[in-house]
């Protein structure tokens, strides 16, 4: 006898338990399967119905495109015209840019070097001015004492006395 027949004909509470879970999952587990096979068919039948919009809507797009393009093409040209003169003004403005940097840089240039020579001159000057101002003092200091010799000379041969020096008076506080 086989084991499946002697399984079926037994009497046994507990075998008959354990059965009985076995079948009970197994009627899930179809369950389950055949509930995963409806939604693959109901995705299949949505996207086909999808399919088929996208289609029609793909061939009514592809009709208004034919009647737009004849009014395009205006459009296009106008606008590559567009495209084209803002290039030229593009490229005009930037010369002109370019120009203008060069020309700052040569006034740069000039300036510096102008500085740099008005700088030389004027410490050449301040040079001859301090020269000047020391021989000035000199010649100053010379004719005061020269003016000075004179005076006492002058007051030797009139037989004076030179008189005492004063202090100058402190100021008044009033």
């Amino acid at each position: 006898m086989n084991l499946f027949a002697s399984i079926l004909q037994t009497t046994d509470p507990r075998v008959l338990d354990k059965l009985g879970r076995i079948a009970t999952a197994q009627t899930v587990i179809m369950i389950v399967a055949l509930l995963f096979v409806l939604l693959a068919i109901g995705a299949a039948l949505l996207s086909y119905k999808t399919m088929k919009v996208l289609g029609r809507t793909l061939e009514s797009l592809e009709k208004v495109v034919e009647k737009l393009a004849p009014r395009a093409e205006p459009l296009i040209d106008g606008v590559t015209q567009v495209a084209t003169d803002a290039s030229e003004i593009s490229e005009a403005v930037r010369e002109k840019v370019t120009d203008f940097l060069d020309t700052v840089e040569d006034l740069n240039g000039k300036l510096r070097s102008a500085t740099a020579a008005a700088e030389e001159r004027v410490r050449e000057f301040g040079t001859v001015l301090d020269v000047v101002q020391n021989e000035a003092q000199d010649l100053l200091l010379d004719a005061a004492s020269t003016a000075k010799g004179v005076h006492e000379a002058a007051r030797a041969l009139r037989g004076e006395r030179p008189a005492p020096r004063r202090l100058a008076a402190p100021p008044d506080d009033e």
